[in-house]
């Protein structure tokens, strides 16, 4: 299995290999189809399609550049190389499908490396590999060709790859997008989330918009309307005057010194000073950027359980953050008021809905910014701020939300 996640394989369980073609079959009406899987592996979408009488064994095709499981009809070869001789011409293939390899950095350093236009001028040699395979998959396909292919959800969601959805929304069109558990490749030793994408090769519309099936479950979008109709609502990012989060990488504690928090130190009802850490002051791990003040917001950033637990800081113990912590600065507004608001089924929904990630999920400063706040009266907030620390939380939020629910 180290072997495996070095090559970033991830070998595709069954039914998810039959929800692909009955994709395939539903969309596209041609028979006998052509089909390739460039990324084969073990070869189960080839033996599937000939198992459900898709195709026949002549019209079928895999590349596998692991030669220690590939079928015993596949070419052995990588995928992203031309592979000579040849069997098939290219841009020749009804259907182009299969699970290619992610997580990893594209291992060819052959100088005839397919050309790629998807990489955004970044050397071909030390890319993701599963951006080269999704333009693979395109390149095989013929001109109205369908290609159903197993992709990481950050391709769907992450916007520092909205890049890539512009690029496939310009040359496909995009027809399914079904979202897999998070467990499909645990047998694999994988947490990875990842999902079905099924296009088609024609000309389309450029948009870098999300590709994520969860970001349009009718909860959040029902949400995000009412917020959206409410007479005085406004974004996160035009309250905030100041944003950062703490040191990137390693951590060194020490049994004294400047006090130093996690997500895990976040709870409903503030912050607990327990676990308990330190970090040397002046230290990288204590930048004065990140240095906490009284009445600060810390949002927590990423984490499966722990994204989205928000505080107030309300002690003059000198104190630092993890790199898993937003601090943010408010203006015009009590920071109490907000921490309330982000545990309303209000902030919650929108929170969960703007997170994305493929093993640890997050939320960066961009998504946090477009939170909306809906800003009750002058007296309604300072209420909320007097009974804060002093109240129990869930009574707070519940007030909250009916408050909210009748400003409409």
């Amino acid at each position: 299995m180290r072997h495996a996640r070095t090559l970033g394989q991830y070998f595709t369980p069954l039914p998810v290999v039959d929800r692909c073609y009955r994709l395939l079959q539903a969309l596209d009406p041609t028979q006998n189809p052509r089909i390739i899987d460039p990324a084969c592996g073990e070869g189960v979408f080839l033996s599937r399609a000939l198992e459900l009488g898709i195709t026949t064994p002549d019209r079928l095709f895999g590349i596998e550049r692991d030669p220690t499981i590939a079928p015993p009809n596949a070419i052995i070869g990588d995928g992203l190389l031309p592979i000579t001789p040849s069997p098939h011409p290219p841009l020749a293939f009804d259907w182009v499908v299969g699970n290619p390899p992610f997580g990893t950095r594209c291992l060819a350093t052959d100088p005839k490396l397919l050309s790629f236009t998807i990489n955004a001028c970044r050397p071909l040699d030390n890319y993701p590999i599963e951006i080269l395979f999704l333009e693979r998959f395109w390149q095989l396909a013929r001109p109205g060709g369908f290609v159903a292919i197993i992709v990481p959800d950050g391709i769907l969601a992450n916007a520092r790859l909205a890049y890539v959805r512009e690029w496939l929304t310009v040359r496909a069109t995009v027809k399914e997008v079904i979202s897999l558990p998070q467990h499909t490749f645990h047998r694999n030793g994988a947490a990875s989330k990842a999902s079905i994408l099924v296009f088609k090769k024609e000309p389309g519309i450029p948009s870098g918009a999300r590709l994520d099936p969860a970001y349009y479950d009718p909860k959040f979008t029902e949400n995000a309307d009412f917020l959206s109709s409410l007479p005085n609502v406004v974004r996160f990012g035009d309250l905030i005057e100041y944003t950062t989060y703490g040191q990137v990488g390693s951590r060194e504690y020490t049994e004294s010194g400047i006090r130093y928090l996690t997500p895990a130190n976040l709870t409903a009802n503030g912050i607990i000073l327990s676990p308990e850490r330190f970090v040397a002051p002046g230290s990288r791990n204590d930048p004065p950027r990140s240095r906490l003040r009284k009445g600060d917001l810390l949002f927590a950033n990423s984490g499966v359980g722990c994204i989205g637990r928000v505080a107030v800081f309300t002690s003059d113990e000198p104190s630092n953050i993890s790199q898993h912590i937003n601090l943010i600065r408010v203006k015009g507004i009590q920071p109490e008021y907000i921490a309330v608001h982000l545990q309303t089924s209000f902030g919650r929904l929108q929170v969960t809905r703007e997170k994305c990630g493929v093993g640890a999920c997050g939320i960066n400063f961009d998504r946090i910014k477009s939170i909306l706040v809906p800003v009750l009266p002058e007296s309604a907030r300072q209420e909320i701020v007097r009974q804060h620390g002093n109240s129990d939380m869930r009574l707070l939020v519940e007030r909250l939300e009916s408050e909210v629910s009748l400003a409409r």
